[in-house]
């Protein structure tokens, strides 16, 4: 076999031969069109700018002079998840650059009925770009290739995967003319879902139900109500500054009687030690049909709490005095929190629920059980009436 010398003349002779990479065409183009809410024309795109039709219907984000790429970006799948290059592979996306990513889905996501129409598509209908098949669910949630002849033969490419964000394989399932969010994890992110799940229907929380999928995997149901309602995460007020009190500032401005349910959450992030709250797993519910604020969006998406992020906890005061003290216990003082009541018993067949369906290893329900009660006890015993 024959080597050859990396020196500086080679290298430029190998990378005279190398494929250049493309350049992605909104590199150098700026984005004209429409911003679109169903059939409703919200505002007109000329060279990223926007010019503001509908204000009533205007996401938040645009209101406090959000920047459109940016938005976009936000809608687009995480580009590191593994199978998100496999769905790319099928449906011919040649393209990394999240800009054309979305827009090869028209920016429309399950959650919202916001979409991009482009310059070059006027003609076009929310009805064209509404999903209607999941024929992808299996390649996004475990890379299964399986479906692509059957879905080349289709005349509509478009597929909800690309606009489904966040770190973990996820994928929606269409059932019966409902989608369903089905996300995988290891047992322990799995059983941590599932045990935050069980623990807000105890306390009466809003928030959604999560339930057993198969063994890698769990499910939830679309909580919009399938588009019924539009999510506004809380990314459109703050960008990536999750800050609670800043938070707390916004939702106080929309309307104060959403400041419980809020609180609701922080409680139990900091009963859960959940360190993945992020300004896109929370957020508001609007009226698609207005525009109007219905409230904040149910709880969801706490698969990295508990012990999911961390090793070998042996402590079960681990996270009182820096987490919980530090970040959760002021904004709860501050408002007056009223603890939730909790029993040994019931939180124990909770934890041992879940345990039961995932079979985490190096944790057993009674430490889980422990762990989660000596938080309660911190909170409870150092909430300032």
């Amino acid at each position: 076999m024959k080597f050859i010398e990396l020196t500086t003349d080679n290298n430029r002779l190998l990378s005279n031969k190398l494929p250049k990479p493309k350049k992605n065409y909104y590199t150098n183009h700026k984005i004209n069109g429409e911003l679109m809410h169903k059939n409703t024309l919200v505002a007109k795109i000329v060279d990223d700018d926007l010019q503001v039709i509908n204000e009533k219907m205007l996401p938040s984000y645009f209101k406090l002079g959000g920047n459109l790429r940016h938005w976009l970006e936000n809608r687009c799948i995480d580009m590191h998840r593994r199978n998100s290059r496999i769905l790319r592979k099928m449906l011919s996306i040649k393209t990394t650059n999240e800009i054309e990513v979305v827009l090869f889905a028209h920016a429309h996501t399950l959650t919202d009925n916001y979409w991009i129409r482009l310059s070059s598509e006027l003609d076009l209908k929310y009805e064209d770009i509404a999903y209607s098949k999941d024929l992808l669910f299996n390649t996004a949630i475990s890379g299964d290739t399986s479906k692509w002849d059957e879905f080349l033969e289709l005349s509509n490419h478009l597929t909800p995967e690309l606009t489904l964000g966040g770190s973990f394989e996820k994928g929606w399932k269409l059932e019966n003319g409902e989608w369903f969010l089905v996300k995988a994890g290891n047992n322990l992110n799995n059983s941590v879902e599932l045990i935050a799940s069980e623990l807000c229907k105890y306390f009466n929380f809003k928030a959604v139900e999560y339930f057993k999928y198969n063994d890698a995997c769990v499910y939830c149901k679309n909580f919009t109500n399938n588009l019924e309602y539009d999510f506004e995460p809380m990314f459109d007020f703050l960008g990536e500054d999750d800050d609670l009190e800043l938070s707390l500032d916004y939702i106080y401005q929309i309307n104060e009687n959403y400041i419980s349910d809020f609180l609701d959450m922080v409680f139990l992030d900091a009963l859960l030690l959940n360190p993945d709250r992020h300004t896109n797993n929370y957020g508001f519910l609007r009226d698609s049909n207005n525009g109007e604020f219905i409230g904040l969006a149910p709880i969801f998406d706490n698969n990295l709490a508990l012990f999911a992020t961390k090793n070998e906890i042996i402590d079960l005061n681990i996270g009182n005095s820096g987490q919980i003290k530090m970040f959760y216990l002021p904004v709860l003082e501050e408002n007056r929190y009223e603890i939730p009541y909790l029993d040994y018993k019931d939180l124990k067949n909770i934890v041992k629920s879940a345990y039961q369906q995932f079979k985490p290893q190096n944790y057993s329900v009674e430490f889980t059980t422990d762990f989660i009660w000596n938080k309660y006890n911190f909170i409870k015993s150092n909430l300032i009436k």
